[in-house]
């Protein structure tokens, strides 16, 4: 089970995000949120890093758009094909944004960098 770290508003900071253990399968990101999941096979922090950054480029070239209620905008990289995927497997490093957490064209590229460092900080340096 891979590592969700979730933010409810864009005004939240590192303190404020939830960290949950989360199943590939059963990853979500509800209207209003935004998320960096990584996947339960990586525990080096370059390679999920690495994988941020790779998903924060797709959407910065996607636009960063605002995606419509219900449905989220997302950026799934493959640690193991070193690719941009739309399946999310254990070996996936993601960044998903929910309905209205910022308006399109808005970058959330600060946010997916504390919340990977919260990542480290909470389960990867505790492993």
């Amino acid at each position: 089970m891979g590592v969700q770290v979730t933010a409810t508003a864009d005004s939240n900071t590192k303190p404020n995000y939830t960290v949950a253990t989360v199943l590939a399968a059963s990853v979500a990101v509800a209207d209003g949120e935004f998320a960096v999941w990584v996947g339960a096979t990586i525990s080096d922090q370059l390679v999920a890093f690495d994988g941020v950054r790779m998903c924060k480029q797709a959407l910065r070239e996607a636009g960063w758009l605002n995606p419509t209620t219900g449905v989220v905008i997302e950026a799934i990289y493959d640690t193991q094909t070193q690719n941009i995927v739309d399946t999310l497997t254990e070996d996936c490093v993601a960044v998903i944004q929910g309905f209205d957490f910022t308006p399109a064209g808005v970058s959330n590229s600060a946010h997916s960098v504390r919340m990977a460092e919260k990542w480290l900080e909470t389960t990867a340096k505790v492993a």
